[in-house]
């Protein structure tokens, strides 16, 4: 693989997590650098990651987000750090199957643009999170799937592989229904 694997992280206050996070990072044998983006200095990831890349884990970098707050800005501020290869979105909760990563890796290999896993399929999985709202995005993800015919049962999950050069091509849409308007992001 020419590129290695870039790893976006949006993070809110992962700091207790992180350490977690870093060894459940470890278990990938593809080659990976992991781009941790946080909306403000105070955030209690920072010294965590700062602490890892101290130590010698030249894997990781920390960046501030730069687009919006919150996780939809730190993901475009993640999608623009990274200009080629495949990209991965994983929580910072550790809510994600990161076993599936190096399968999802030899798919992007072999040609495609968008890898989505579903926790909802045969061999998916959920990993923690309150019953309502697993409930909710089961039954959206379903929704979607067989009324709309998008080909994916986990249309609300975060964690995809993307190639970098397809999310630069998109233009991201800002809606606010509330005033009526719509914005290039």
């Amino acid at each position: 693989m020419p590129n290695p694997l870039h790893i976006i992280i949006p993070v809110y206050n992962e700091g207790k997590n992180f350490p977690a996070l870093r060894s459940a990072l470890s278990q990938i044998r593809s080659p990976f650098e992991a781009f941790v983006v946080y909306d403000f200095d105070e955030d209690n990831t920072v010294p965590a990651v700062a602490r890892a890349i101290e130590e010698g884990d030249v894997r990781f970098h920390l960046v501030k987000n730069s687009v919006r707050r919150g996780v939809v800005g730190a993901l475009q501020t993640g999608f623009r750090t990274v200009k080629s290869g495949p990209v991965l979105v994983v929580m910072g909760d550790i809510s994600d199957d990161l076993g599936t990563v190096d399968r999802m890796v030899e798919l992007y290999e072999q040609g495609y643009d968008l890898v989505a896993p579903s926790r909802y399929m045969p061999g998916g999985k959920v990993i923690g999170g309150p019953f309502l709202k697993k409930n909710l995005s089961r039954w959206a993800g379903v929704t979607l799937h067989w009324l709309r015919g998008l080909p994916t049962h986990d249309a609300t999950n975060s964690f995809k592989l993307y190639d970098a050069a397809m999310l630069l091509a998109l233009v991201f849409l800002r809606v606010s229904t509330a005033l009526g308007k719509f914005s290039c992001a």
